[in-house]
């Protein structure tokens, strides 16, 4: 069965760069160009892995993940952050409030596919 990803970036040639190396790695990929519009979809299109960015208009990605760790419907769906943001404080935060993994702008698309197997396993 073909894993479904939802990646939540306001960036567009960010989120194009992502989307092209996930469908070639085989996932079927499904975007959002912030937090309120990634709650929507994952809504309508059930993801079974959500990559966010933290700082996004609108609402930014630490909001996002503490509305889906509130919900019994998704909080279960693993969070894989990617962000510049690398400071100590940050890694720690997200990693308290439950993120699966945490990965740090520029990143290579071949870590990114890792990191995401390892979830998947």
């Amino acid at each position: 069965m073909v894993k479904k990803i939802l990646v939540v970036e306001d960036d567009e040639g960010v989120r194009k760069f992502i989307r092209m190396h996930l469908e070639f790695a085989g996932f079927h990929v499904v975007e959002a160009s912030n937090g309120k519009e990634g709650l929507k979809k994952i809504e309508e299109e059930k993801p079974d892995l959500i990559i966010t960015d933290i700082m996004m208009p609108e609402m930014d990605g630490a909001a996002l993940y503490r509305k889906l760790k509130e919900s019994k419907e998704t909080s279960s769906i693993p969070i894989l952050v990617l962000t510049v943001q690398d400071s100590f404080e940050e890694v720690h935060q997200a990693y308290q409030l439950g993120v699966d993994e945490y990965l740090t702008k520029p990143f290579d698309p071949k870590l990114l596919i890792q990191r995401i197997h390892e979830i998947f396993s």
